[in-house]
């Protein structure tokens, strides 16, 4: 799976671990590890791709105009 950005499942569990934005958009607590490699994969395959892209891509535009309303 390839999102904008993310090249492999490596870099994505690296991402989990580091990115706060990221780490709250998954739902992980600051005290949680992420998700293993592993996790990410089998998730992948039992909801599939295309639909992965789709639900990230749609939080992530809900994330966006969320953030837009605080601002005014």
């Amino acid at each position: 799976m390839r999102m904008k950005g993310i090249r492999s499942l490596r870099e994505m569990t690296r991402l989990l671990d580091t990115d706060l934005r990221l780490r709250k958009l998954c739902l992980i607590k600051p005290d949680e590890a992420g998700y293993p490699r592993s996790v990410l994969s089998r998730f992948i395959r039992k909801v599939g791709e295309a639909n992965l892209t789709r639900i990230i891509e749609e939080k992530v535009v809900k994330l966006l105009e969320t953030e837009r309303r605080k601002k005014r």
